[in-house]
C-alpha cells in the first residue's frame, strides 16, 4: 500500500505528456490485452477457416477504408490540429462531413452489383454493408481520439478505447455463441457483426459530439486543406495497408483461409509489441513537430535512441517467448507457425523506424515523399510475396514483408535526408540496433529447441529491464512541448 502511494505521488509530479503516455500504454495493453486473452477462446470455436475469414474481412476493410474514408485521421489530421489550434472543432467536424461524402460513393458502386463485388472481397451481403456502414461511422471516432492524443486530454481518451474495446470483444463473443446455439454453418459474420456494431455505435456517439461543438459539415478552407495535404498520404495510407495486409489476402488466394487463419493469429501475437510504439508515437510525433519548429534536433535524438532500444527490448523479448504464447492461445496446429515470429517482430521494429523518418517529412509537408516510398515497398511485397509464398508456403510472407519494411525504412530515411538539412538522427546507432536486433531474432529460431538456454536469456532481459525502470519511465517525462498549457488545465478538458 505505501509502495502504491509513493508510485501515486511520483505519477501525479509528471507532466501531462508523460501522464498522457503511460495512461494509453497501459489502455493499449488492456485493449490489445482482451484480443489476446479472448484468442484461445475463437481459436477453439472458430475453425481456421472462419478465423481465416474474419481476417480476410478485417484485411479488405484495412485497405478500402483508407480509400472510402480518404484517409482523413492519418497525419494530415495532426498537421491540421498543429495548422489551426483555434479552429480545431470546425476543423473535426467539417472531416466528418467530408468522409461521408466519400463513403456514399463506395455504397453506390457496391450496390450497383452486390454480387460481383462479393466475389471480389470473398465476403457476403452481410459482411460487405456492415463494412461500409463502419466507413461512414467509424471515422468519426477516430478524428475525436487523433484530437485526444494531440491534446494529451487521456482521461477522455482511455473512456472511449476501454467502451470500444470492452463492449466490442462482449458483443463478438456473444454472437458467435449465438452463431454456435443456431448451429450456424459460419461464424465469422457472427463475429464480425457483434464488433463492428459496438464501433458504429461509438463512432455514431463521437460524430454527434463533433458536430455539436463543431456545427458544421462542409467548409471548403478546410476540405482544401484536407485534400491537398492528404492526397498524397491516401495512396501512403492505402499502399502500407497492402503492406500490412497483402500477405494475408494472397494466402487466402493462393493457399486457404486455414492458412489465412493460422498465419493471422501469429502474426498478430508477433505485433503485440506494436502497442508500446503506438503509445511512444502518440507523444513522440507532438514533441518532434516542437523540436523542429526551435530547431533543436538534438532533443529529438536524445529521446530516439534510448526509445528505439526499449521498443527492440520488447521486440525481442515476444520473440523468445513466442512457443509459450502459441502454446497457450491456440491449439496444436498453430505450433508450427512460431518461426514466423522472427522476421514478423523486426518487421515491427522497422516499422517504427520508418514512422520517425516519416515525421520529419511530414513535419516539412512533404507527404509525396512518403506516399514513393510506401508504394514502392507495398508493390515489392506484392511481388514477393508472389513469387516466394508459392515456392515456400505461407511463413514466406513474413520474410517477405521484413524485406519490404526494410525497403520502406531506407527509402523514407533518404528522403528525409534530402528535404531536412540538419542531422536529426543518430543513423549509425539506428543500423546497430537494427542489424543486432535481426540477428538476435533470427538466432531465436535455434533457441527454439533449448528451453533451458532461451528462460535464461529471458530472465537476464527481465532483470535488467527492472533496473533500468526508472529510466526508462524518465523518457516519457521528457517529451512534453515547450509550451505546454498548464497540468491542471489539461486534465480539467
Amino acid at each position: 500500500m505505501i509502495k502504491f502511494r509513493k508510485l501515486l505521488s511520483k505519477y501525479k509530479l509528471l507532466s501531462v505528456a508523460a501522464k498522457a503516455t503511460i495512461a494509453y500504454t497501459l489502455a493499449s495493453l488492456f485493449t490489445k490485452g482482451l484480443g489476446i486473452i479472448t484468442t484461445p477462446l475463437f481459436t477453439r470455436i472458430m475453425t481456421p477457416a472462419e478465423i481465416g475469414e474474419f481476417s480476410t474481412f478485417a484485411s479488405w476493410y484495412s485497405m478500402i477504408s483508407v480509400v472510402a474514408t480518404l484517409s482523413l485521421s492519418s497525419g494530415a489530421f495532426s498537421l491540421a490540429m498543429f495548422e489551426y489550434p483555434e479552429e480545431r472543432d470546425k476543423y473535426s467536424s467539417s472531416m466528418i462531413g467530408l468522409s461521408s461524402v466519400s463513403t456514399l460513393v463506395f455504397v453506390l458502386i457496391y450496390f450497383a452489383n452486390p454480387e460481383f463485388w462479393n466475389g471480389v472481397l470473398s465476403l457476403n451481403t452481410v459482411e460487405v454493408t456492415v463494412m461500409l456502414a463502419a466507413f461512414w461511422l467509424v471515422p468519426a471516432m477516430e478524428y475525436r481520439i487523433t484530437r485526444l492524443r494531440f491534446e494529451y486530454k487521456y482521461k477522455q481518451l482511455i473512456s472511449i478505447s476501454l467502451t470500444n474495446a470492452i463492449c466490442g470483444t462482449a458483443l463478438a463473443i456473444a454472437a458467435v455463441f449465438l452463431g454456435r446455439y443456431l448451429d450456424a454453418e459460419n461464424l465469422a459474420p457472427y463475429r464480425i457483426v457483434g464488433l463492428q456494431a459496438v464501433h458504429c455505435a461509438v463512432g455514431l456517439a463521437c460524430a454527434i459530439y463533433l458536430i455539436s461543438k463543431g456545427k458544421t459539415l462542409v467548409n471548403l478552407k478546410f476540405w482544401k486543406f484536407a485534400l491537398i495535404t492528404n492526397t498524397p498520404l491516401i495512396v501512403n495510407s492505402l499502399a502500407k495497408h497492402i503492406l500490412e495486409v497483402s500477405d494475408r489476402t494472397m494466402i487466402t488466394n493462393m493457399i486457404d483461409k486455414s492458412a489465412t487463419g493460422i498465419y493471422t493469429t501469429l502474426y498478430t501475437v508477433s505485433s503485440l509489441s506494436l502497442i508500446v510504439w503506438g503509445a511512444i508515437e502518440s507523444s513522440l510525433l507532438p514533441y518532434t513537430f516542437e523540436n523542429l519548429r526551435n530547431k533543436t534536433e538534438k532533443n529529438i535524438s536524445a529521446i530516439v535512441n534510448p526509445l528505439l532500444a526499449v521498443f527492440a527490448g520488447v521486440c525481442l523479448f515476444l520473440t523468445l517467448v513466442a512457443p509459450e504464447i502459441v502454446w497457450i492461445l491456440a491449439p496444436k496446429e498453430y505450433y508450427e507457425a512460431i518461426y514466423i515470429m522472427p522476421p514478423v517482430a523486426c518487421g515491427v521494429f522497422f516499422s517504427a523506424t520508418y514512422n520517425i523518418f516519416g515525421d520529419v517529412l511530414l513535419y516539412h509537408k512533404k507527404t509525396y515523399w512518403i506516399m514513393v516510398s510506401t508504394l514502392t515497398a507495398a508493390t515489392a511485397n506484392i511481388v514477393l510475396n508472389y513469387v516466394f509464398i508459392q515456392e515456400f508456403g505461407y511463413m514466406a510472407a513474413a520474410y517477405t514483408t521484413l524485406a519490404s519494411y526494410i525497403i520502406l525504412t531506407v527509402m523514407q530515411y533518404i528522403f528525409m535526408r534530402i528535404v531536412h538539412k540538419g542531422r536529426v538522427f543518430n543513423e549509425l546507432y539506428i543500423l546497430l540496433l537494427s542489424a543486432v536486433l535481426v540477428g538476435c531474432s533470427i538466432a531465436c529460431i535455434a533457441l527454439y529447441d533449448y528451453t533451458w538456454i532461451r528462460y535464461s536469456v529471458i530472465v537476464a532481459m527481465t532483470i535488467i529491464a527492472f533496473i533500468l525502470r526508472k529510466k526508462i519511465i524518465s523518457l516519457f517525462a521528457k517529451m512534453k512541448k515547450k509550451k505546454e498549457e498548464p497540468e491542471n488545465e489539461q486534465e480539467t478538458q
